[in-house]
């Protein structure tokens, strides 16, 4: 959890540094540049748009890393938001573009990010500032253990990236895994009567079958409404490219007591 505070940090402390201009208007507005020193004399404040607010234990790390930099740094004030899902946090960047009114930075999906630069400076290039050996990432002159470049995995890095220029850091990876009770699996299977067993000189033999992805129950029209809908470019965000569904698994078992 140390190192999701840390990442989570370090995108607020690069904003803090933008002066409130981390997404600008559609109009545009001029280039950031890295300033020499961070003005401590100065009161700043961030708005961040974050997802979920279902999720208990995420919003508990948001609310830890949030407290904690405030504390660090007791003239920034953070000021989050909290969405259900990505769609509404893309949907009112898109609509607050052309007030002015963005947040100085939000979680969303790498592909969003292209859709969201539609002016001059709306999303700040954050190559150097990555780099840079003060305020970047592991930077020198950050009061908290600011994560580094090489504890990024580098294909998450390359999913900010928009033709050569990062514009994004990674802040988490969706991940899904497959858990089963074998416990119960084995109870669902067969154990041989004894008196057959019993003529090939063995005390016990069971066999159990399971099978994953039987059946779907929905009203999606698609082939698989849990296909993956990330496209490799990012101007076509959201677009099911009818990618092969999953499959109808099965597996079966013996076990042989002897």
């Amino acid at each position: 959890m140390k190192k999701c505070l840390s990442i989570l940090l370090a995108c607020i402390m690069l904003l803090s540094l933008f002066s409130l201009s981390g997404c600008h208007g559609s109009r545009g507005m001029d280039e950031f540049v890295i300033p020499e020193e961070f003005d401590d004399s100065r009161s700043f404040e961030i708005t961040f748009w974050a997802k979920n607010d279902t999720n208990k234990t995420q919003t508990d790390i948001y609310h830890k890393a949030i407290s904690d930099f405030e504390k660090i740094y007791p003239n920034i004030k953070v000021n989050i938001r909290l969405y259900t899902d990505y769609s509404k946090i893309y949907n009112d960047v898109i609509t607050n573009i052309s007030t002015n009114t963005t947040p100085n930075v939000c979680i969303t999906y790498p592909d969003h990010i292209a859709t969201y630069m539609t002016g001059i400076n709306v999303v700040v290039p954050l190559d150097e500032l990555f780099e840079n050996e003060n305020y970047g990432l592991g930077g020198t002159r950050v009061a908290f253990d600011s994560v580094s470049r090489e504890e990024l995995i580098p294909e998450f890095l390359d999913e900010c990236m928009i033709s050569g220029t990062y514009y994004a850091i990674p802040y988490m990876r969706s991940t899904e895994a497959c858990y089963v009770n074998r416990t119960y699996v084995e109870k669902l299977g067969y154990t041989l009567p004894e008196t057959l067993t019993q003529k090939v000189r063995l005390k016990k033999v069971r066999i159990y079958v399971t099978g994953t992805n039987l059946f779907c129950l929905t009203k999606y029209s698609g082939y698989d409404p849990e296909v993956d809908t990330r496209r490799t470019t990012p101007l076509t965000p959201g677009v099911d490219y009818s990618a092969y569904p999953k499959s109808i698994g099965f597996v079966a078992g013996l076990n042989l007591t002897f």
